[in-house]
């Protein structure tokens, strides 16, 4: 019995590894029904069954990275020969290519046409809702005042003028993107840890000023030393919840897809303090005395093509300090600008 086959050896979801029924191109005069092909896995293992009238023969994959993908564009031979006789060289072939898990055969289709195969690469079944873990942000961080970068002169002649080792890092703690219209447009929301490093560029302090009626606080410079310092650094923590549309061109090839979102976020400031390092390398940290609002909110964008270049933008609706308990001169909004390192 002579059977040309052309073989598709799709990767299937995990979740789902339904049969496949490969057409067989036989002569006229000797018709054949068509070869069932079953594909299951167990564990680390991967069997494939084919059932070739009546006779079962059982092929055993046992590593993953082993099954074929787009198999339209890259399996083209053809079994010119017994089932049996070719079952070596079709497992050589299947440990060529690689595992994709995402593509879903819901029904039986007859993939002789070699346009077929391709179509149904072009039309994987995506998840309407992903979730992805530990993400990563980095970034640079200032503070406005009036809007501009330039901070203010304080009454007692110091500043907070910030040096441009001011960083910010984001870890994502959880991400979810919910499809909202063809894989085009999401709801992008989450939970994450922020923290911010403000690096000043004069050896300041912050603590309560014991000349205001009320309790506010104050910048003060440091005294010297001989060693003189190496830096000083205010660095704030805070859990926000981030939530944004977001338009992906793309979807299907993240690769070659541009995306933009836009949204805000929401979340408290949990923690903050004061540290300086000396050129003995003395160490000093102090968290009383700073005022910090304990409410942060404001705007959120991304922007960005394929996997590598995706920025990020935020700019804080609240203040750095509570505003009752600050000069008036000290009308600070944070701002950061950055990268994905490790993006959705």
């Amino acid at each position: 019995m002579k059977t040309y086959l052309r073989v598709l050896l799709c990767a299937l979801c995990l979740s789902s590894l339904p049969a496949i029924i490969l057409q067989a191109q036989t002569d006229s005069e000797n018709p054949q029904k068509p070869v069932k092909l079953h594909i299951t896995e167990n564990g680390d293992t991967v069997r494939l069954n084919i059932d070739d009238n009546g006779v079962d023969i059982s092929i055993q994959v046992k590593d993953k990275k082993g099954i074929a993908s787009a198999i339209g564009d890259t399996i083209e031979k053809i079994i010119e020969s017994e089932i049996e006789e070719e079952i070596n060289e079709t497992e050589e072939e299947i440990h060529e290519h690689n595992y994709h898990k995402d593509i879903v055969i819901e029904e039986e289709k007859d993939f002789s046409d070699e346009g077929a195969l391709k179509s149904l690469f072009k039309n994987k079944k995506k998840k309407n809702l992903k979730t992805r873990f530990l993400l990563l942000d980095l970034g640079w961080n200032g503070l406005l005042y009036d809007g501009k970068l330039d901070l203010p002169v304080l009454e007692n002649g110091t500043t907070m003028e910030l040096k441009a080792k001011s960083v910010e890092a984001n870890l994502h703690l959880i991400q979810q993107r919910l499809n909202l219209i063809q894989h085009k447009l999401f709801l992008k929301y989450g939970l994450t840890y922020g923290f911010n490093n403000y690096r000043f560029e004069k050896n300041i302090w912050l603590q309560d000023s014991p000349t205001a009626s009320v309790s506010q606080v104050e910048v003060i410079a440091l005294p010297s030393r001989e060693d003189g310092y190496k830096k000083v650094k205010l660095t704030t923590s805070t859990l926000y919840v981030p939530l944004m549309l977001s338009f992906e061109s793309n979807a299907y090839k993240k690769g070659k897809s541009f995306n933009l979102g836009v949204g805000g976020y929401m979340g408290i400031v949990t923690g903050g303090h004061l540290k300086y390092k000396t050129g003995n390398n003395e160490k000093h940290k102090e968290e009383d005395g700073l005022h910090l609002n304990r409410l942060s909110y404001g705007l959120l964008g991304e922007i960005g093509y394929g996997r590598m270049f995706n920025f990020y933008a935020k700019y804080a609706l609240t203040e750095l300090f509570k505003e009752s308990e600050r000069p008036a001169t000290m009308e600070y909004y944070p701002i950061s600008v950055g990268l994905n390192i490790i993006g959705f």
